[in-house]
């Protein structure tokens, strides 16, 4: 009897650190959780690539004639110079890229 009484205080402490339970009321918009994960996966890789990079190349505002993109992301090209927008403290700023890969479909 006292085995199965640790088995049971056991099996209840085990259920209990298993994992955060998350309880949504149907009146609650829908939520695209794999969604946000890859937009979180993509923001983590550009805070990567930014950090990797020796040299930045900063610009404050993009020279007239600059044609916006917004595939594979928003980017800039101008006379074969690639720029990406960038957020730094309050200010936009622009950051030389590599050509981005466009996918093929």
């Amino acid at each position: 009897m006292r085995c199965l009484l640790i088995m049971l205080g056991l099996l209840f402490c085990t259920a209990a650190i298993a994992g955060k339970i998350v309880v949504r009321k149907s009146s609650d918009p829908e939520f695209d959780v794999w969604a946000l994960k890859q937009e979180l996966i993509e923001q983590n890789a550009w805070n990567e690539a930014l950090r990797q990079q020796q040299i930045l190349n900063w610009v404050y505002s993009m020279p007239p004639g600059c044609l916006l993109y917004r595939r594979p992301y928003q980017y800039y090209a101008c006379n074969n110079q690639y720029w990406r927008p960038y957020s730094h403290q309050g200010q936009q700023l622009y950051i030389q890229i590599d050509p981005p890969q466009q996918s093929q479909k």
